[in-house]
């Protein structure tokens, strides 16, 4: 598109005057514009496919290419479908929505403006990003591709310029113009455009496998170029390189961030980043669960092995002499990959009750063999001692000079903490019985479906029962966890099948037994957003029956107002039909 397909300053929109061009992209224009009737500053986003269509000669409307008219037309109804539910999004993290219309042959998204300026501009005069910085752009974006992603939608152009940095408040994501809405496991075939470095090789192509993992990948790359100061190597070249049996080209972010950055940054930052769809995260939330979980912000070249090192047996420092210098360090290797990959999907078990039983009672043996075993060392016991020493020695000779030494004297010594450690050993081992005889009631009611009724006997009270003695159990934590998640499951069933109310109400209780699921919140704003479209709908149709209505009635008005002039006229049967219309 050449400069002069934009809209020149003072073009009008509807209330909205365009004062400048922001950016260009492959799907269409953003300006800068002014809203002259609240007087506030809006960003405009113009459909204008590049591939389909051109700018009239009157400098304003738009026309598809010919051949193109069809890809063009389903372009522009994508993009008022999405238009229409990204105006319901109320999020934090998403540039929000003021309106969309459909004018001059093409159509135009209208986003609230804020003071700050694009994670693109701010680059140029920073041109790294230290991890501060960057945790509070990643995470924010995270949570906002988490909320489009459960709407359905994919970004698909995510960029440094798709990063808005507010100079009061979080970031938000913008530049929504290449936005398209697709369903799990379908292939979305468009005329994709891409943006070197920043699209993974999926979208190269018509019917690429796209999803949320597209976007992740071009986050990934934004947080890369943060990292490194230079764009990534394109999907293309690394795909290439990769399938004719070289190394990848691009340089991991843990290689290149090493001492900077925390190997657990760096490495979701490379996990985004592979090039293979399946070897990628599937989800925000994927990536947000690993970056959430309670560790220490260390540095990846002067650190101890963490737990996720020593598991993977991989050194904690770089070594030029090792063939994996860290744990996420040689992601361009498929093992490697696959293992970094695997480990950061499992959550690391603790051991749970039966396995510190053991412990103790290894302990309780070690220490019993440990008694014996100094007892057997004594030459003799006092009382022998004593009757050899009175045999033997003359009556003024001092006795205890030859009694057993004093440090073997307490021949009891340890006695007290052996019992001690029994007792200890028996509460343990009645605990975990406890423990397994509702560990077992959990799995019978789990089988049966008593999740959280009836009261006092379900799966849920009996987890809660094994947590007040054994708070560290791990199988009733993820019990519990599994019985939250199995509830907002049956919830957003309900919800699919349109039964609101019914919805609503186990999200109700979901809130009552655990309060502050991500997944529950984002569920009833999707309750709410439909509620809102169903009742935009239905003003919508009743305004339209108005219209109906009144235009029946304007015809009746005029039918009744030409009869009478007839009559007056006194053509009241000639010319024929003369009053109709």
């Amino acid at each position: 598109m050449s400069i002069v397909e934009v809209l020149i300053p003072g073009t009008k929109i509807g209330l909205f005057e365009v004062e400048e061009t922001l950016g260009l992209s492959n799907h269409g224009v953003a300006y800068r514009a002014r809203d002259t009737e609240r007087g506030r500053d809006v960003s405009i986003q113009e459909y204008l496919p590049a591939a389909f269509a051109n700018r009239n000669s009157d400098g304003v409307s738009v026309e598809a290419v010919e051949e193109k008219k069809t890809a063009y037309e389903d372009g522009l109804t994508r993009f008022l479908q999405e238009a229409r539910i990204l105006a319901q999004i109320h999020d934090p993290y998403i540039a929000r929505v003021i309106e969309y219309t459909e004018t001059n042959g093409t159509a135009y998204l209208v986003i609230e403006h804020e003071a700050g300026q694009t994670l693109r501009s701010y680059l140029q005069t920073h041109p790294k990003l230290n991890e501060e910085r960057l945790q509070k752009i990643l995470i924010p974006m995270l949570k906002g591709l988490r909320v489009i992603h459960s709407e359905g939608l994919l970004h698909r152009d995510i960029r440094p310029s798709s990063i808005f940095l507010r100079e009061d408040g979080p970031p938000v994501l913008i530049g929504f113009g290449s936005a398209v809405r697709t369903v799990v496991d379908e292939r979305v075939s468009l005329d994709t455009r891409v943006t070197p470095g920043y699209s993974p090789i999926e979208q190269y192509h018509d019917g690429g496998n796209l999803g949320p993992w597209t976007d992740l990948y071009a986050l990934g790359a934004t947080m890369y170029r943060c990292i490194a100061g230079v764009t990534p190597v394109d999907a293309t070249r690394r795909v290439a390189a990769i399938a004719q049996g070289d190394e990848d080209p691009l340089v991991p972010a843990m290689e290149i961030g090493v001492g900077d950055y925390s190997t657990r940054l760096l490495g979701n930052v490379d996990w985004m980043l592979q090039p293979v769809i399946a070897e990628r995260p599937e989800s925000a939330g994927a990536v947000l669960g690993v970056l959430s979980e309670n560790h220490r912000s260390t540095r990846s070249a002067t650190v101890k092995p963490t737990l996720g090192q020593q598991s993977l047996s991989l050194p904690s420092q770089h070594d030029s002499a090792s063939a994996y210098h860290l744990p996420y360090q040689s992601l361009r290797q498929t093992d490697t990959s696959a293992r970094f990959i695997s480990q950061l999907r499992k959550r690391i078990r603790k051991p749970n009750g039966w396995t510190v039983a053991g412990m103790v009672f290894a302990g309780l043996i070690g220490f019993a063999l440990w008694q014996t075993n100094r007892d057997l060392d004594r030459p003799f016991d006092a009382a022998s001692n004593t009757a050899k020493v009175d045999q033997a020695s003359p009556p003024y000779e001092d006795k205890t000079s030859s009694t057993t030494p004093a440090r073997d004297e307490s021949v009891n010594f340890g006695r007290e903490d052996d019992d001690m450690r029994a007792e200890a050993y028996r509460e343990l081992e009645q605990n975990q019985q406890q423990i397994e005889t509702l560990l077992e009631s959990a799995r019978a009611n789990i089988e049966t479906g008593k999740l959280v009724f009836p009261p006092e006997n379900n799966a849920l009270s009996d987890f809660r029962a094994v947590l007040n003695i054994d708070p560290g159990q791990v199988e009733a934590k993820e019990g519990i966890t599994d019985i939250m998640a199995t509830l907002v499951d049956q919830a957003r069933e309900s919800f699919e099948k349109t039964k609101i109310k019914q919805a609503e109400t186990q999200l109700d209780e979901v809130e009552h037994i655990q309060s502050g699921r991500d997944d529950a919140s984002e569920l009833r704003q999707k309750i709410q957003n439909y509620k809102r479209r169903i009742e935009q709908e239905k003003q919508l149709a009743d305004l339209q029956r108005q219209r109906e209505v009144a235009a029946r009635n304007r015809r009746i008005e005029n039918l009744l107002t030409q009869a009478e002039t007839a009559m007056q006229e006194d053509r009241l049967t000639t010319p024929i039909d003369s009053y109709r219309q």
